[in-house]
């Protein structure tokens, strides 16, 4: 049996690749975001030495939890009160 095939179209799927610079700007922009979002240095420092104190067995894990994050509370708390006297 002949079957005649008149005007067929076969969709083609292109992939779009984005350029390299449009990556790298996305790179660009993802590391500024997470830079400033960290905590600094110092305070880095900190929650690493409780890790790994905790890692270690030094501290329980709960323990070095609660620790971290009433020092991150302490921190948030006292740089609203500074920026409410810096304002005043």
């Amino acid at each position: 049996m002949t079957v005649p095939l008149v005007n067929v179209r076969v969709p083609m799927l292109r992939a779009r690749v984005p350029s390299l610079g449009a990556g790298a700007a996305q790179t660009r922009w993802a590391a500024q975001a997470v830079r400033a979002n960290l905590p600094p240095t110092e305070r880095l420092l900190y929650y690493g030495g409780l890790g790994l104190m905790a890692t270690v067995g030094v501290l329980e894990w709960p323990v070095a939890g609660a620790v971290g994050v009433g020092v991150w509370l302490a921190g948030r708390a006292g740089a609203g009160r500074r920026g409410q006297a810096a304002s005043a």
